[in-house]
């Protein structure tokens, strides 16, 4: 467990430096600039000496020259009698402030224990880094929430567009995804490896260079994108058929609507998201492949369990 307590410990260590330093790059006081950093040992900076920043990361510091910013992790940190530092910033240790040393502005802390001799100058405030953490969290969260909304909108417009433009090709594609799973299962799988693989290959010629990227930062995306769309919209129409629905409409709206929806919800559980985009891939894919190799054929009829064709004079199912 030691190398994720270190990793937290340096992620927090690097918050509160992030807090700390808001003016740090406007105001060089030192011109060495001389940046420390000491993990897993203890750190001394000798009455005399300088330096702008010094990190210590599961060990003990002690200051007895001038910085700016001095953070420790897990450890402890000692401000000794005739030291300067400007801010101070302690997660999981202890801040030792002796009679004599100065701390011109905020001391820092989380989850740590502050002790200032009076005989201490300290210019700021000891300031507790669990509010600003908790607020930054809420601050995620709720930027989260809005991307997620924002990308679920965007989702069902295009499943819409989808159904509205290519209803003949998400029906074909489903219908690989009922009659054909395994293959479907398979080529997805495929198509998430063998993308990258041409896209290197074609990189490697520089004349190339663009089509590579093309495949690999366009077409690969829309690709899975559209085998996401194709699956949820197979699981939306399942479902409709399953409550009694047996005539879905002419294009499947309703379909994209419903299994967006549960899509999304069945995607909270791990891993299965990314199968109904695998299906998804793979059914896009053949259906895309075969209708490259007999351009005036539709690949494939709908059959059972979709509605039979409908009478003459009437339109075509998908059309």
């Amino acid at each position: 467990m030691r190398p994720f307590r270190l990793l937290s410990a340096i992620i927090l260590a690097l918050f509160a430096l992030l807090l700390a330093v808001p003016a740090l790059a406007a105001d060089p006081r030192f011109p060495e600039g001389r940046v420390q950093v000491s993990v897993s040992g203890d750190y001394t900076l000798p009455a005399g000496q300088n330096a702008d920043v010094v990190v210590v990361v599961d060990g003990d510091a002690l200051i007895s020259g001038s910085a700016r910013v001095v953070t420790v992790v897990s450890g402890t940190l000692t401000v000794s009698g005739g030291a300067s530092v400007d801010t101070l910033a302690v997660v999981n240790g202890t801040v030792v402030v002796e009679a004599g040393a100065t701390v011109t502005h905020d001391i820092l802390e989380l989850n740590s224990t502050v002790n200032v001799d009076p005989a201490a100058t300290v210019g700021g405030k000891i300031r507790s880094l669990t509010a600003d953490l908790a607020g930054i969290g809420v601050a995620i969260g709720i930027l989260g929430f809005l991307f997620w909304l924002a990308f679920m909108v965007v989702t069902w417009a295009a499943g819409l567009v989808l159904a509205a433009f290519g209803s003949r090709q998400v029906r074909s594609a489903e219908w690989l995804i009922s009659s054909e799973p395994v293959p479907a299962l398979l080529v997805g799988l495929a198509m998430v490896v063998l993308p990258p693989i041409v896209a290197v290959l074609l990189m490697a010629t520089v004349v190339l260079i663009p089509v590579g990227l093309a495949l690999l930062i366009v077409v690969w995306p829309l690709l899975a994108f559209l085998g996401w769309l194709v699956g949820s919209t197979w699981i939306g129409e399942r479902i409709l058929r399953a409550v009694g629905r047996s005539a879905p409409e002419r294009r499947p709206y309703l379909g994209v609507t419903v299994g967006l929806i549960v899509a999304t919800l069945l995607s909270l559980v791990p891993v299965v998201g990314a199968v109904i985009a695998l299906f998804g891939t793979g059914a896009v894919t053949m259906a895309g492949w075969r209708m490259l190799r007999s351009p005036e054929t539709p690949p494939m009829a709908p059959v059972p369990p979709y509605p039979p064709m409908p009478p003459a004079g009437y339109p075509p199912y998908g059309g």
